[in-house]
């Protein structure tokens, strides 16, 4: 069950993603007929939104999970969450720079 309340903020990482992708796509369907620059607004706005949200939750998610990890594997199970979250900025990391 303590590997489990490690693995909580990962969990929930992959929810909010869910969410706000099932969200975003709601949104498009419900505006569609809206026009380009209308439906590039919208979509803008719920994006920041979510984001704001997601950021919250998670950060309040993961701070409990910190204070609460006892173990070994809980902080390496942390440490994996860490790196999900770092692996977009570590792929561009990887781009070669244009000539």
């Amino acid at each position: 069950m303590r590997a489990f309340r490690a693995a909580l903020p990962l969990a929930i990482l992959l929810l909010l993603v869910l969410v706000l992708i099932t969200g975003t796509a709601l949104i498009r369907e419900l505006i569609g007929r809206a026009g380009f620059l209308a439906e590039r607004e919208t979509i803008v706005a719920v994006w920041a939104v979510g984001l704001l949200i997601a950021a919250t939750i998670f950060g309040w998610v993961a701070r409990r999970a910190l204070r609460t990890a006892d173990s070994a594997l809980s902080l390496w199970i942390l440490v994996a969450t860490a790196g999900v979250l770092a692996s977009p900025l570590l792929l561009i990391l990887l781009q070669d720079p244009s000539p």
